[in-house]
């Protein structure tokens, strides 16, 4: 008689349950477009070719100038601890096997935009996608938008790096907060990188997603790759394409928010959504 260790029942258990879900339609409660503050959250046409309009917030975020929830990629709640110990995959070697339940319930299909492990679908609802490598790569395009390094400030006069994406077409934008990502219990690049995550993993390397990734300091901005074990913001898409380039252009107005952010004996400290709050160098108090 073969017995089965506590982890293999527990994994072979979570790998039953996500098959199940997985063939079945997913099915949300929609998204009723207000944040927590009661903001509205728009969508905003930049004038893409492809017609994909981008929300003007991270999930979480009450406004564009905040950071909003750090996920894992294929996860749909925050954490923590961001390690390979703590993430679907308990070891990269799992990745791309009947141990990854993103594997199990899709394949060799890199692409988990509107899955259940799709948080934009399953957070804000069935409209909203996390977006593509092609979405990423045609915001990144020098030919169609302009990346301008800015500060946006809240309430409290504390502020907030980032790139402002302006459509070349017509004027619209959208801010893109320098948000860092989480790695174990720290938040690392805070206030000078990006990193937000993508629907699409890597082909070849299973334990990798791809990111959109910015770094002021390099001066460039670009799809790369990074590991999925790893907390990163979320940009949503919507799946409504835009069929006129001005039809949303009075949408683009940033508001003013709550900030979460804190000044202390001169330091700047920012709070999570978890309660857990970080010194900008990344030194959790």
């Amino acid at each position: 008689m073969i017995k089965l260790t506590i982890n293999t029942k527990r994994k072979l258990l979570g790998l039953l349950t996500l098959f199940s879900l997985a063939t079945t339609a997913l099915a949300v409660t929609p998204y009723d477009g207000v944040a927590s503050n009661g903001d509205t959250i728009r969508l905003v046409d930049l004038g893409l070719p492809s017609g994909t309009l981008w929300a003007d917030r991270n999930i979480g975020a009450d406004c564009p100038a905040d950071t909003g929830n750090y996920y894992a990629w294929g996860e749909t709640e925050q954490k923590k601890f961001y390690t390979w110990g703590t993430y679907m995959c308990t070891t990269s070697d799992e990745c791309g096997t009947t141990y990854d339940p993103v594997f199990a319930a899709l394949g060799n299909n890199p692409d988990i935009s509107g899955t259940l492990f799709d948080a934009a679908t399953v957070i804000w609802g069935n409209n909203y996608r996390m977006p593509t490598l092609a979405q990423i790569d045609e915001l990144n395009n020098a030919s169609l938008t302009t990346w301008t390094w800015t500060v946006q400030t809240d309430k409290q006069g504390h502020s907030m790096n980032g790139y402002l994406v302006t459509s070349k077409s017509n004027g619209n934008s959208i801010f893109l907060p320098a948000s860092g990502y989480m790695d174990n219990a720290y938040l690392d690049g805070f206030g000078t990188e990006g990193s937000y995550r993508s629907a699409m993993r890597c082909n070849d390397l299973k334990y990798q997603a791809y990111v959109l990734y910015f770094n002021h300091s390099a001066s460039k901005h670009n799809s790369m790759y990074g590991s999925r074990f790893a907390g990163r913001v979320i940009r949503p898409v919507s799946v409504q394409a835009a069929t006129n380039v001005n039809e949303f252009s009075a949408q683009v107005v940033i508001p003013s928010c709550e900030s979460k952010k804190t000044l202390r004996d001169g330091h700047l400290f920012i709070t999570l959504p978890n309660g857990n709050t970080y010194h900008l160098n990344g030194s959790k108090k």
